[in-house]
């Protein structure tokens, strides 16, 4: 690290000792780029931070192993009711689409014909 800061002062010195028209002109290219030095100085500074602070694979994995054991099973279990159930296959369901709207409607005639109590409900929904 001593040697590209020896090397940079340096060759600013040089500049410095050359003329001042140069080092204004220096200065003037430094002010223009301003933003894009500060952005990648922050943007350098934020990696060095997140790979020296930042915790290992096997650290977050064994914090987060249930999740991973559970998400895995349910994926598992989607795909194993997916191939052993009984849906209508692309064959029996014909070109317009009314196999998939029978199929549709029967689901919410199950759904909509539950009974449900609106006792504990009835007097916030009728008010008068």
């Amino acid at each position: 690290m001593v040697l590209p800061l020896s090397l940079s002062y340096l060759s600013l010195l040089w500049l410095a000792n050359k003329s001042d028209r140069s080092l204004m002109e220096l200065r003037e290219k430094l002010v223009k780029f301003k933003f894009h030095i500060i952005f990648a100085l922050v943007l350098s500074l934020l990696t060095v931070a997140l790979v020296t602070y930042s915790p290992g694979f096997l650290t977050v994995l064994s914090y987060f192993w249930p999740l991973f054991l559970s998400t895995a099973l349910f994926l598992a279990a989607v795909f194993f009711f997916a191939r052993t159930s009984d849906l209508p296959t692309s064959s029996t369901i014909s070109s317009d689409g009314s196999g998939i709207k029978v199929a549709a409607e029967g689901i919410l005639d199950y759904v909509v014909g539950g009974h449900h109590e609106d006792t504990h409900f009835d007097s916030f929904t009728k008010l008068h």
